[in-house]
Parts: C-alpha cells; sequence; structure tokens
C-alpha cells in the first residue's frame, strides 16, 4: 500500500475522531448556556410559513416513519430530557420540552458549522466530506425539532386556554 494513501486514511480516521470530540464539545456547551436563550420566539426558532406547521418535513421527509429510530443522547445519557416522547401533558413539561428542542437544534447547528474548521488543514475534497458527513449526520435532528416543535406549541396553547 503506498504511504500515502496509509496517510490520508489516517488523517480521515483523525478528521472522524475530532469531529466526535468537536461534537461533544459543543453538546457540552450547549447544555451550560441559559434556558432563557431557548425561546421559541426567537428569530432563529421561530417556525416559517413555509414549514406549515411541520407538515413540510413530513411531506418531503416522511419524519414521522424514521423520527423515533433514531438514537439520541438521552437514551445513553439519563440526566438528559428525552425529546423522542413527552412524557406527561403539563403546561410546564411542555414548555421545558420546546425549551430542550430548541436547545438541540441550536446543537445541531453548531456541529455543522464547526465542521468549516476542517477546511485549516484538509484540501477542499477533504473538507466538504467532513461538512457533508456533519449534515448527513445532524441534519435530521434538525428536522425533527423544526417538526415537532410548532405541533407542541400549538398543543401546549390549546392546554393553556382550557385551564
Amino acid at each position: 500500500m503506498k504511504i500515502s494513501k496509509i496517510l490520508r486514511s489516517k488523517l480521515l480516521a483523525w478528521n472522524i475522531a475530532l469531529f466526535l470530540l468537536l461534537s461533544i464539545i459543543i453538546s457540552f456547551i450547549c447544555a451550560k448556556i441559559p434556558r432563557k436563550i431557548f425561546s421559541y420566539k426567537r428569530w432563529i426558532f421561530r417556525e416559517r410559513k413555509w414549514e406549515k406547521s411541520g407538515a413540510v418535513y413530513q411531506k418531503i421527509f416522511r419524519v414521522r416513519a424514521w423520527k423515533r429510530v433514531l438514537p439520541e443522547l438521552s437514551d445513553f445519557i439519563k440526566s438528559i430530557m428525552p425529546k423522542k416522547y413527552i412524557k406527561e401533558f403539563s403546561s410546564a413539561y411542555l414548555s421545558k420540552y420546546i425549551m430542550e428542542s430548541c436547545r438541540a437544534e441550536f446543537t445541531h447547528w453548531n456541529i455543522i458549522i464547526s465542521s468549516f474548521v476542517f477546511s485549516l488543514w484538509c484540501d477542499l475534497e477533504r473538507s466538504m466530506m467532513m461538512v457533508t458527513i456533519a449534515v448527513v449526520l445532524n441534519m435530521p435532528y434538525i428536522i425533527i425539532q423544526r417538526y415537532n416543535r410548532p405541533r407542541v406549541i400549538r398543543f401546549m396553547k390549546q392546554i393553556e386556554c382550557f385551564q
């Protein structure tokens, strides 16, 4: 095997290891950001008209068919609030769920953005490969948050009207 191939495969292994480390660090940092930052009313988390209350994600990606099979961090770390299922339907719980969905979306966007750091030492092909890996691994989670949040917000507002 050529030495250049070995070096390239080692670089890929190091890049993937660094990507995993960056993902962990970003997740940890985002977990420490104060809750008040993650309001669904902020521009970044606000529903867009074209999303049609999340329906666009079902129509294009069939999100309901696969959203529950993806692993989430709470599957491994029990202190993290799970977002696969709504455990209770109180206004307080739903508010926290919505806030945590904003935090999750923010975290996944930041992991994608951080993948551009690979362009500092990789050629264009390898850096784009790392960005592609980041997008492929993180966009499904962003889609899930964008699909679920408007529906949960609508449900929470209905509960508040009846209380």
